[in-house]
């Protein structure tokens, strides 16, 4: 079962079953066997004598040990509360880990390019692909906050159903609602967020302002919007790199 639900938070787990270690023999697996270090593990036990707390702790990679008379209702809720939100935070810095590492490889393969159109264009599927929020977005760029608010805002690169808008206008495109986000985000030097879509705005040292419109098929939590800021700040850079090798 643990195999089939790698996401299982907490395994109460008993120590004697079929043998008096078969409950050891399954930490061992869930850990060595399944790779599995995220659920959280407490072994119960009737029978301590039979196998010492210290030398549990010390062999097997378990979370707590409690014996079946000292888990009262009340123990048995803090125990399982704490062991929830460990897990919780566990499964938040590992989500945090893999998203930085995806946007360390999307801003090499950003770096690697030449043209200031196949960056923007990379700059797009990079962003999609990193929390997969949906296929359709949008690239604008000016080369002033101010002239962004007043001017149409034309379309750099886009993806999805947007593919074949570049050099449309994009109060043409978009909706009402969403073109005003866009302004406001220009406005303010701050990136937007709804419910079904994100507005991204960088600016690069080159004093051109960077705006990223983004259709999300799920509301976005705290960690993705983390780690959008971090990709939009690191490709600033890369788009600083291209516009100097356009330059040349």
């Amino acid at each position: 079962m643990i195999e089939e639900h790698p996401d299982t938070a907490l395994i109460l787990l008993d120590v004697v079953m079929e043998d008096d270690d078969s409950g050891l023999q399954v930490v061992k697996h869930i850990r060595e066997v399944l790779k599995n270090r995220r659920s959280r593990i407490i072994l119960r036990t009737g029978q301590p004598g039979s196998a010492p707390e210290e030398e549990i702790i010390l062999n097997y990679d378990i979370n707590d040990y409690k014996s079946k008379t000292e888990l009262t209702t009340n123990r048995l809720f803090t125990t399982v509360i704490a062991s929830l939100r460990a897990f919780q935070h566990i499964a938040a810095i590992e989500e945090s880990r893999a998203g930085l590492k995806n946007i360390i490889e999307a801003l090499a393969s950003i770096f690697k390019l030449q043209s200031m159109e196949k960056a923007l264009s990379g700059i797009l599927g990079q962003l999609v692909n990193l929390l997969q929020l949906g296929e359709n977005s949008l690239y604008f760029q000016s080369s002033g906050f101010i002239s962004a608010i007043d001017e149409e805002l034309t379309i750099r690169a886009g993806s999805g159903t947007y593919s074949e808008c570049v050099e449309n206008s994009a109060r043409e495109i978009l909706a009402p609602d969403v073109f005003e986000d866009i302004q406001t985000a220009c406005r303010e030097r701050e990136s937007q967020y709804k419910d079904k879509y994100c507005v991204m705005y960088f600016r690069t040292e080159n004093g051109a302002d960077n705006l990223v419109y983004v259709e999300s098929s799920r509301v976005m939590n705290e960690a993705d919007k983390e780690l959008l800021e971090v990709f939009c700040e690191n490709a600033s850079v890369a788009l600083d790199h291209v516009y100097l090798m356009d330059r040349k």
